[in-house]
Parts: C-alpha cells; sequence; structure tokens
C-alpha cells in the first residue's frame, strides 16, 4: 500500500501544477486520488491504536534498546571503541533488562501513544 500511495502523491504534485495554471479541474483530481487511497486505507479502519503502538514496539524495540548494556564492561569496551551496535539478537532476558525503567527499576520502557506522537516511555 505505501509505495502505491507515495506513486499517486507524486503523480499528483505534477497535477497540482496544471490545476494552479487552470489547466484541470481540481474536483476530477481529487476524486482521482481519492477513490483509489479510500480503496487501499479501508481495510485498516478495524485496527486498533494498541496494535499498531505494539507492532511499532516490537520493530523499533531492537534499535533503541540494543547495545552492551549501562554499567557492564562490554558497554565500557564499546564506548571506549566508539561502538554502540550489539552483535546480534537479544535473549529475552537482556531484553528485559535493557527495556528496564532506569527511575522505578520495575517498569518497562516501550512504545506508547502519546497526544500528539509516538514515544517511549515506562
Amino acid at each position: 500500500m505505501t509505495s502505491g500511495v507515495w506513486v499517486r502523491s507524486a503523480e499528483m504534485e505534477g497535477q497540482l501544477d496544471t490545476i494552479s495554471a487552470g489547466d484541470t479541474d481540481y474536483k476530477r483530481v481529487l476524486k482521482d486520488f481519492w477513490e483509489p487511497f479510500q480503496g487501499l486505507t479501508s481495510s485498516l479502519t478495524d485496527v486498533r491504536i494498541t496494535e499498531v503502538i505494539d507492532m511499532l514496539d516490537a520493530e523499533l524495540g531492537p534499535h533503541f534498546f540494543s547495545g552492551p548494556l549501562a554499567g557492564t564492561e562490554a558497554a565500557e569496551a564499546a564506548e571506549g571503541a566508539g561502538a554502540a551496535a550489539a552483535a546480534g539478537p537479544l535473549s529475552e532476558e537482556e531484553e528485559a533488562q535493557r527495556r528496564r525503567c532506569p527511575m522505578c527499576t520495575t517498569g518497562r520502557l516501550g512504545a506508547s501513544h502519546s497526544q500528539h506522537a509516538l514515544s517511549i516511555s515506562g
């Protein structure tokens, strides 16, 4: 779906130029864009925000919570070498350690929804 929307958006840019020049009816351009777009997105109306947050948390977690665990010899070695990324996927125990809230030490850091954006919270 994503690539189809981007292609249509790129095409629409040229169409907007012809609308500005007075050569094209804007209502027709909007209709030609809206009908396929609505078809592509209509299947998403039943997706709950929690499903999206859970998927983002699973997909983005390794990017935010990778690398040597702070305060360990591996972290000190990586810092000295200028490296930060871990060499491979984390075990469940390693991921739990990296996601442990540094403030309360019992909460789990992860993606959550705020009023205006996705955030990392515990």
